[in-house]
């Protein structure tokens, strides 16, 4: 028989659901057995309307802690001191960055859609070398298997502790760092006690990049 345990699972719907979504009463039949469950639902669902209040009117019943002398209208109550500029701009300047790597001839919304897909095909594609280079060195195991995903590697070298293939790798150019990764839980899962080595791919990464780690890594065999 199952042991059931005393917490409680509180089971939220997603925007535009309720409490009865079938999603929602699924996962509470499979936990039930060991679980009690607690079905929540939207406070305008509960009321019996079909669209919630609009955003001004559900930050006005949010009181956050504030100095006296910020104003307790909406935002402005949220905000504290004085703007950010130098983010406000950067993020500007980031999405324009972005856009320009494929112009479209039809604005920047479209120029920004195009680039970004452009990122993630030239990302997917590096990542495939890289985790068909390890897997060919005979000495790593990989860690991440998620079919979507982020352009990342974890993986870890036979034998060797993964701060000492980071420190290998750093050798060589490659800043492939090493531990756990905020998930110390995963990383025990994984049976990983020191971690593993990370190596991430981005839109300024090429084929010697993941050429030099790839050979940095089978240079351990010796």
């Amino acid at each position: 028989m199952a042991t059931r345990s005393s917490g409680t699972v509180l089971l939220f719907p997603g925007a535009g659901s309720g409490r009865d979504q079938s999603t929602l009463v699924a996962v509470e039949r499979a936990v039930a057995p060991s679980w009690s469950t607690v079905r929540a639902d939207f406070a305008y669902r509960r009321e019996g309307r079909r669209a919630p209040d609009r955003p001004p009117k559900l930050l006005a019943t949010v009181h956050p802690d504030k100095l006296l002398p910020s104003p307790d209208s909406v935002p402005e109550r949220f905000e504290f001191g004085t703007l950010p500029y130098e983010l406000l701009a950067g993020t500007t300047a980031a999405v324009d960055f972005l856009a320009g790597l494929v112009p479209a001839p039809d604005g920047r919304r479209a120029s920004l859609r195009r680039s970004l897909q452009a990122v993630e095909e030239h990302e997917a594609q590096l990542l495939d070398e890289l985790e068909k280079g390890l897997r060919e060195t005979g000495i790593v195991d990989i860690h991440s298997r998620a079919a979507c995903r982020t352009p990342t590697v974890l993986f870890t070298v036979d034998g060797i502790r993964a701060a000492d293939v980071s420190r290998t790798l750093a050798g060589v150019g490659v800043n492939a760092p090493a531990g756990s990764f905020y998930a110390p839980g995963c990383a025990r899962l994984l049976g990983l006690a020191e971690g593993g080595v990370r190596a991430g791919i981005s839109l300024y990464t090429d084929a010697d990049d993941v050429g030099r780690l790839i050979s940095g890594v089978a240079a351990l065999r010796r």
